[in-house]
């Protein structure tokens, strides 16, 4: 990665290769075939590029008070390995002897299978995880993120782990990705434009130098429509919020019309543009993660509703390979 900068700008260019990594649960593309096409595509079209992280989707069926076969998991797999780089362990939410037992019948069966190591296990139970696998997914943290708890609880596991591979289950906070490394990660936040009606977008990339302040550089900022919508009859730049005009050069340097933003339905629909902006933001900085700090970044794909806007946005990076971004200092 190459950065040049002067008094005003900070410019990057992306040099190092692009791997485009996606978590997909099967409990969302066994509702139908629309998203796993689209991902055999984009497989076709980049080949080693993409990687699937394939996840049973065990937790979401389980709050929905549903349930996933291991007989219909295994099926799955057997019709579609290839297109997966490894998947996890179908799990059972409480039930450690089950979860054990399908995750034997999956390895049985010849799958790549990631065990899951819960928060309320003990530390034998992680070292029977990495006697059978050399990754290890750590799941049961995400609702503690950003809390003293995980602190508490990343520190000794982190120590435990003695560097060892391991994923962390829907946490990304960049404090603690930062301060303890893991392998990979992964998290749908990159979605947030469309549950919450926002924007999330890239202010500065990180640099190796900041990177370790805290990855200040590389922070994401929050704007929601109302700060945007409420400047629409004013004309003048200085009635801007910095921020505000941070967040309009941002929007020009992706090579779209940042007037957009000052459009009601660019913040309503479904595949609205500041969520196209959030997506891309959060892909970039998943890429600047994994150069730098070396943890894998997966983004986890939800459902076939955001999918169109993800997939466009990692295509776009893809493709980028003159990739400038300039950045307000």
């Amino acid at each position: 990665m190459n950065i040049q900068a002067n008094s005003s700008a900070q410019i990057i260019q992306f040099s190092k290769p692009i791997t485009l990594r996606i978590l997909v649960s099967y409990y969302y593309l066994q509702s139908g075939k629309s998203l796993l096409n689209r991902l055999k595509r984009l497989k076709e079209e980049l080949g080693e590029n993409l990687t699937i992280l394939l996840d049973s989707g065990a937790f979401s069926a389980y709050s929905l008070k549903k349930e996933i076969s291991i007989s219909s998991y295994k099926s799955f797999l057997k019709e579609h390995k290839e297109l997966f780089w490894r998947c996890f362990t179908l799990d059972v939410v409480g039930d450690q002897e089950r979860t054990w037992n399908n995750f034997f019948e999956l390895k049985d069966a010849g799958f790549d299978v990631i065990p899951i190591y819960t928060r309320k296990s003990n530390f034998d139970e992680l070292e029977k995880c990495y006697e059978y696998s050399d990754y290890v997914g750590i799941g049961g943290i995400f609702s503690f993120e950003g809390s003293n708890f995980l602190h508490t609880y990343l520190k000794p596991l982190t120590e435990k782990l003695q560097g060892r591979k391991c994923h962390w289950l829907g946490v990304t906070n960049i404090n603690h990705v930062i301060k303890y490394r893991p392998y990979s990660v992964d998290s749908s936040n990159f979605a947030g434009a469309q549950r919450w009606g926002g924007i999330t977008f890239l202010q500065n990339f990180v640099t190796a130098s900041s990177v370790h302040k805290g990855m200040g550089k590389g922070s994401q900022k929050n704007e929601d429509s109302a700060s945007f919508l409420s400047l629409q009859k004013l004309s003048k730049p200085e009635y801007l919020s910095d921020f505000t005009l941070r967040l309009y050069s941002a929007t020009e340097s992706k090579g779209v019309d940042p007037a957009k933003l000052f459009d009601h339905e660019s913040w309503r629909t479904q595949h609205a543009f500041s969520s196209k902006i959030t997506i891309r933001s959060h892909l970039e900085q998943g890429l600047l993660v994994e150069w730098i700090l070396g943890t894998k970044v997966f983004h986890a794909l939800t459902g076939s509703r955001f999918i169109d806007d993800s997939l466009q946005a990692l295509q776009q990076i893809h493709d980028f390979e003159n990739h400038y971004l300039e950045r307000n200092l």
